[in-house]
């Protein structure tokens, strides 16, 4: 044993101790091939709900902190609100609003954007008005009957006329901007007797969907994007248009009233299928009638993660999305939310001075304001196996371009660090941000771009956005 330790410690003495093998370079390569381009990034920014129990809790009226956080500051573009059924005057159900109820809802929130600069809303129901259904309540089921309260075929159009009159409140009485897109219900293929909701099949639902258009087109709105099915998985939204090959776009009087391909992002997969390559064929199918595609809403709902879990599974989603499927707009749900931790919400908390903000929000806020509306999405390639550019369950790596600014979103879910070596960068600096464990969205120090290239090293569960071009492009 001695004359072992001797040798070893000889050896290591002369310099000839054993030597660990580096870990490979994980090579990154902006495509300069241009996909989609990104439109718009969206929020849910609260409930509007005025008249539930405890209203002042779950709004954001009286809230400037959170209203700044997320209608300034996080980089969207437009937000995502609901027409409550209580704006309908159900008393006299002669076609009249409440405007009062209407004031003290929609109009408040839209109000409250605006003065922020967010002009831009998408609107949807999650019920209409009661008197309207089959079992008058805004339930999607009849709480005690267990009931599906439908939309009444025999007041499908007085549902459209009443979304037409709310329009014309908001924009010709209130002055306030035309929204950019509607969506005649929120997730049509489920509903419950718990929260406010209305089932549809795809029958009816693509009958009050050129209904509608009709409507908006008759009656000076025609510019106002109509999208969906907006179901809340991805198997659901393509059934909704009669599956993978998209049957309902081959009706021309349908297609014409589509605007936009919309689906909400609680699955990957799902067992009854289609899978994400499915949700991928008829995004193309729309893209390719000149259709917009939205991923109108998402969040990890209902399960128990860490601050960085959470951020590390939201951010390849929103890669996925963008990469793979491909969407023009993306939208999370939801902003605000008084009770701490909830997984849905970016921002929660009671006291307006001592707010939640997640790790979710911090890397939303770099990507949404270094890449914004009118960016352009390019993949990204990938030597390394962990780290992938395409794919149809999660994505590492997205980049996107804007007016010769360029973001790339790089995430490291491994629990080993990563020497990266990225290729593709445009301009003369890069200047890396990176959020791991212990911070959020830090600036790392500036880089030289040499041949369009640069070298770093990425720390384990981490994500990094790497923004390059000439300085003076630099927010």
């Amino acid at each position: 044993m001695k004359l072992l330790f001797g040798v070893l410690g000889a050896l290591i003495l002369s310099g000839c101790a054993p030597k660990t093998t580096p870990a490979p370079v994980s090579k990154l390569s902006i495509s300069s091939q241009p996909q989609q381009t990104l439109k718009g990034w969206g929020i849910y920014p609260c409930t509007i709900q005025n008249d539930r129990p405890n209203a002042r809790n779950f709004t954001l009226w009286e809230r400037p902190n959170a209203q700044r956080l997320i209608l300034r500051e996080l980089g969207i573009s437009f937000m995502r609100c609901e027409i409550l059924a209580g704006s309908y005057d159900a008393e006299k159900d002669d076609g009249s609003l409440d405007t009062a109820y209407l004031d003290a809802s929609l109009v408040r929130q839209m109000q409250i954007a605006r003065k922020f600069g967010i002009s831009q809303s998408v609107l949807t129901v999650w019920s209409p008005p009661a008197i309207f259904k089959t079992v008058a309540t805004t339930f999607g089921t009849d709480p005690k009957t267990k009931r599906a309260a439908r939309l009444r075929r025999d007041r499908e159009a007085d549902y459209c006329r009443y979304v037409v009159r709310v329009f014309d409140y908001l924009t010709k009485i209130k002055k306030l901007p035309v929204p950019l897109a509607y969506s005649i219900q929120n997730e049509p293929s489920y509903a419950a007797g718990q929260w406010n909701g209305t089932p549809y099949d795809a029958e009816q639902w693509a009958r009050v969907f050129v209904l509608m258009r009709r409507a908006f087109d008759q009656n000076g709105y025609r510019k106002v994007k109509l999208i969906g099915p907006e179901c809340g998985s991805y198997a659901e939204s393509v059934a909704f248009l009669g599956g993978s090959d998209a049957p309902k776009l081959r009706d021309s009087r349908f297609r014409a009233a589509m605007s936009g391909f919309a689906f909400h992002g609680y699955s990957r997969l799902s067992r009854r299928a289609p899978y994400p390559q499915e949700l991928q064929k008829v995004a193309k199918i729309a893209a390719s009638h000149g259709q917009d595609v939205w991923m109108s809403e998402y969040s990890i709902i209902a399960q128990k993660r860490t601050p960085m879990q959470h951020a590390l599974e939201a951010s390849q989603r929103l890669a996925r999305e963008m990469a793979y499927i491909p969407c023009n707009y993306w939208t999370w749900w939801q902003g605000w939310y008084p009770v701490s931790p909830k997984s849905e919400v970016l921002i929660s908390g009671v006291d307006d001075n001592r707010l939640n903000v997640s790790k979710t929000y911090f890397v939303l806020q770099k990507l949404w304001q270094s890449a914004p509306a009118g960016s352009v999405v390019h993949r990204v390639r990938s030597s390394d196996s962990q780290i992938r550019g395409y794919d149809p369950l999660e994505v590492q790596s997205v980049a996107f371009d804007f007016k010769g600014r360029s973001t790339l979103l790089v995430i490291n879910p491994t629990n080993f660090p990563k020497s990266l070596q990225i290729s593709g960068l445009k301009g003369k600096v890069a200047m890396p941000f990176l959020t791991d464990a212990t911070s959020d969205m830090k600036k790392q120090k500036t880089m030289v771009i040499r041949a369009g290239s640069v070298r770093l090293q990425m720390a384990k569960q981490a994500i990094l956005i790497l923004v390059s071009g000439e300085p003076a492009k630099f927010r």
